[in-house]
Order: structure tokens, then sequence, then C-alpha cells
């Protein structure tokens, strides 16, 4: 297995060559990177190969980041992935929009590749552990359906208070 396959894939979607550029050399170490610059290539991408993370630019060409994100998430088998919007439109608009659309995270530009990583890391490993959460809810709440009645719907005990006195001086 080469040092690529074990590496979570991170999807980068930015209409910035140079961005492109500097997240495929510099985030390498710590994830197999795949880049292109339009949306419609994105999905075609997704399509053909898992992708454990995906950082978009909230303007695009074709579609917005805002559409392309809502497109990935209509996708069940994207529903779980890390989104983070990097933009250099750091307005409560693009905030709100990007978070309403289904992004996880959001970073303003200039950010640092060092903030890109950790953020990025930070949501892989919070996904990871919803995903295991959520599994283990699931395997719980099929193992209880052979108890019986009585036992899943077992009310807990009132316990009676009584008043506090009043504080003495």
């Amino acid at each position: 297995m080469s040092e690529s396959e074990s590496l979570p894939r991170v999807l980068i979607v930015d209409d910035e060559e140079n961005i492109l550029n500097m997240f495929q050399r510099s985030l390498r170490k710590d994830f197999e990177v795949i880049t292109t610059a339009k949306p419609s290539e994105a999905i075609e991408i997704m399509k053909k190969q898992k992708v454990d993370g995906i950082i978009i630019d909230f303007e695009l060409p074709e579609i917005s980041g805002s559409e392309l994100i809502k497109t990935i998430r209509r996708n069940m088998s994207y529903d779980y992935v890390p989104i983070l919007v990097l933009t250099a439109h750091e307005t409560h608009m693009a905030v709100t929009s990007s978070f309403q659309s289904g992004a996880d995270g959001f970073l303003a530009k200039p950010a640092t590749v060092a903030e890109v990583r950790v953020k990025m890391l930070e949501l892989m490993h919070s996904q990871k552990f919803s995903r295991s959460l959520k599994q283990r809810l699931s395997r719980e709440k099929y193992s209880n359906k052979g108890n019986s009645a009585s036992e899943s719907s077992e009310e807990i005990p009132s316990v009676k208070t009584e008043p506090h006195p009043p504080d003495q001086d």
C-alpha cells in the first residue's frame, strides 16, 4: 500500500489555480489531495472515487459554492463528508449561506495552510465520532427491540423533595 492510499482523500474546489497548487503541495503530508477549478468536475470526481473531506471556495464559476454544497449533500453517500468553505468574502451572508447549505466549517481567506489543515482534520475527527455515535445508538435501538414492553418503557421513579427552610441569618 502506498503512502497516499492510507491518507484521507480531500477534494479541493477553487477557481484560483495558485490556491489549488499551494494546497496540493502543502497538504500532501496529511492528505491525498485532489484539486479542480470546476464544480462540474468535482461532481464527476466524487462519482468515481471516495473523498473523505471537501474544501470549497464560496465563489466559483458555473455555480456558487453554496449550490455545490447542496448538490453534494443531496447524495446520501456524501451526507457525512465534512465540507469546509474557504472564501475571501467573510460576510454574514456568505457564512450563513454556507452553513445553511450544509457546510461544516468556514474559514476566511487569507487563511494559512496550517489553519486549513487543522480545521479539516478537526472536522474529519468530529464527523467520524458522530458517525460512530449514530452507529452505536442504532445498534442499541435494535438490541432493545427484543426487550419486553415493561423494560423498554420503564419509568424513572419520582423523588420526594422537601421545601428548603428559609435561610437564617
